[in-house]
């Protein structure tokens, strides 16, 4: 038998909540509609009917037939709320944990530390034979105290997150001390992790006068997420080591907005970097950053 979904409880709650005086409700026939014709089907249990191809009709009597058969098989009901709730908590009254709104990494940053002292004692821990350059590890971002800290560093990709060390050596230290800096992974490929985006709010409340420091691709993606995020640097090759290793960009459908959009919003210290972007149609993966000089731009 298939979950009921946290979506399909989302829906049919949403519908549920309507006037009384609505005993049937067209909707479109979206995934998540689908999957609940599916799990009703399983459970003999009538949503509803089509209208044409992309329509369907579901009827309250249907949504109150689901509410009963989910308290009856100790599933809650469709107007539990487990947004605040984790799994662990859900798990007590929910027989699906994963209906839990706070996910298991929601809270944690993935850290970056290269600091030989405070690897030694953690190599010594797990017996490794060499000390390695660089550990990563998880912290809550509730937990982290930013007091000590002068600079953050965002890493866009995460093969370049692992290799770290390996860039921190090619940064031009006249600029800051890297031993002050926390650095962290942005998250996914989608944006950042909710963990990530709650530290950059912190940063922005704690840490007025220090501005947060991006450091992935030089293409659209990447000024585009430097400005929505609200960064204050970007860490890159020089502009002449820019114009001697950019390449040509992949593009994808989203690029004319992403050039649209950065035109507009932005900042005058990044308008050469746009321009060099605009003009040439061309960037630098940041794993091609390897080896070369990083400054602040």
């Amino acid at each position: 038998m298939k979950s009921f979904s946290a979506r399909m409880r989302k829906e049919l709650h949403r519908l549920q909540s309507r006037s009384v005086m609505n005993s049937e409700f067209t909707c479109k026939l979206s995934p998540w509609l689908r999957q609940c014709i599916t799990w009703c089907d399983e459970q003999n249990i009538a949503l509803g009917r089509s209208l044409g191809h992309d329509k369907y009709i579901v009827s309250r009597a249907s949504i109150e037939s689901i509410d009963r058969w989910l308290k009856l098989n100790d599933q809650g009901s469709l107007c539990d709320d487990y947004s605040k709730q984790d799994r662990t908590q859900t798990a007590k009254s929910a027989f699906d944990d994963k209906l839990s709104g706070i996910k298991p990494k929601d809270h944690l940053l993935l850290v970056a530390l290269t600091n030989s002292e405070l690897i030694q004692p953690l190599a010594n821990a797990f017996h490794q034979h060499h000390l390695p350059a660089q550990i990563n590890f998880e912290i809550s971002v509730f937990d982290i105290d930013l007091a000590p800290y002068q600079q953050l560093i965002i890493i866009e990709n995460r093969d370049s997150f692992n290799d770290w060390s390996t860039f921190a050596a090619q940064v031009q230290v006249k600029y800051f001390l890297l031993q002050h800096a926390l650095v962290i992974y942005r998250g996914n490929e989608r944006g950042e992790s909710k963990a990530c985006k709650r530290l950059i709010a912190r940063w922005s409340n704690e840490k007025t006068t220090h501005s947060i420091i991006g450091f992935g691709d030089y293409d659209w993606a990447g000024l585009h997420i430097a400005i929505s995020s609200g960064y204050g640097q970007l860490l890159l090759p020089a502009q002449s080591d820019i114009i001697k290793l950019r390449h040509e960009l992949v593009s994808d459908d989203s690029e004319p907005y992403r050039q649209r959009d950065l035109m507009a919003k932005c900042p005058q210290q990044w308008q050469t970097l746009l321009s060099l972007l605009n003009d040439s149609q061309q960037g630098i993966l940041q794993q091609r950053m390897v080896g070369i000089s990083l400054h602040l731009h």
